[in-house]
Order: structure tokens, then C-alpha cells, then sequence
């Protein structure tokens, strides 16, 4: 389904899928979330969440093949590599507030004619898991302050476990404070050369 600046499918990763995903993040090594690349800075004020860095191919077979076709359809961006995939666990308060995704200011990224295009976002709890913790967009042509932006855009669809959600990742976007329980996703982002 396309909505505007995002193409979404209602269970595009099956619920067991999506419990195994779960069960392996959770085995490995976990960080506080950072804002920017490589050591990057940990700033709680706008990104409080526990990250760890997932990168088997069993993972991958569910996501590549629709976010293909999702940019030879839609997007038709020049792709040309794919990053490690983050697991995020997002504790009662942790949020992660308005930022894009795109990447195109860090040093190694300069240097390598590389940015990030298409984000990708998968719910992995059930929304009855956990309260809060909404996915919310604005358009890719605004700011995070709202000026001249469009009306904000969240959906409960968005929330279902298993819906893979891509977008550019020049949109604004934000998870809202998780209230109760714990909400588990998976991020991953597909990059090619700068946009020119």
C-alpha cells in the first residue's frame, strides 16, 4: 500500500518471523543507542534505547525482495548496498525523537560517494505488548518544527507486528514514548551514491 512518502505491508514479515528475530536480538551484545555514525554521541534527550547490530541472512531473505520492488516501483532510487540491521529495544520512557535518517554528512560516507535512501522499519512486538511508542512521519519536504508540514501521519497499521514499512530516509520521523511494557523492532537502511 502506498501512502504518500511510504509503502507499507500488513504482515510482510510473519509473526514467527518476526518472535525468531526477537529471540536472536535478544542473545546478542546490546549498546545504548547513539545519534551519528560510527562512536557517534549517546544524547538520551533524543534517543533512549538499547541497540544491538544484526546481520544474518535469514533475515535478510524477508526484507530485501519486497524493498526491491517497493524502489523499482515507486522510488527508483540507485542502490547500491545494505547496512547491518538494528534491533532496537525501546523500556518503558524510551523514545526516539524527530530526525532523518539519511546519512549523507559523515566523514566516511563523503569520502565513499554513499548515502542512505530507503529506511526500513518493522514492528516485532504485538501492540498489545506495549503502550505508546507510535511511529509518526511528516512529510520528507518540512521540518522537524512542523512549518509548512502536512498533517501529521500515523496509522495503527503501523504498529502491527510484522508490517514492513519503507520510506526515504529524508522523512521526519519519530517513535513516541513507550508508556508500558517493551516494544522490539527491527530498522535497516538501503544506500546508494549521493542524490544529486
Amino acid at each position: 500500500m502506498l501512502l504518500k512518502d511510504y509503502v507499507f505491508w500488513k504482515e510482510g514479515v510473519p509473526s514467527h518471523i518476526c518472535d525468531q528475530i526477537v529471540k536472536h536480538g535478544t542473545l546478542q551484545t546490546s549498546e545504548s543507542a547513539r545519534i551519528g555514525e560510527g562512536s557517534g554521541q549517546t544524547k538520551k534527550e533524543v534517543r533512549d534505547s538499547q541497540i544491538s547490530w544484526l546481520n544474518a541472512k535469514w533475515i535478510w531473505d524477508w526484507i530485501l525482495d519486497p524493498v526491491r520492488r517497493a524502489n523499482e516501483s515507486i522510488f527508483k532510487y540507485n542502490l547500491h548496498d545494505v547496512e547491518a540491521a538494528q534491533f532496537t529495544k525501546y523500556s518503558a520512557g524510551q523514545f526516539y525523537g524527530w530526525h532523518v535518517d539519511i546519512n549523507e554528512d559523515e566523514p566516511n560516507n563523503i569520502n565513499n560517494n554513499h548515502c542512505r535512501k530507503l529506511s526500513i522499519i518493522i514492528p516485532l512486538s504485538d501492540p498489545s505488548e506495549y503502550e505508546g511508542g507510535d511511529i509518526e512521519f511528516r512529510s520528507s519536504r518540512c521540518s522537524p518544527d512542523g512549518q509548512y508540514a502536512p498533517p501529521l501521519i500515523s496509522k495503527d497499521e503501523f504498529k502491527e507486528k510484522g508490517t514492513l514499512l519503507v520510506f526515504p530516509s529524508i522523512v521526519w520521523h519519530r517513535v513516541k514514548p513507550v508508556t508500558k511494557g517493551t516494544r522490539y523492532s527491527l530498522v535497516a537502511w538501503w544506500g546508494g551514491p549521493f542524490f544529486t
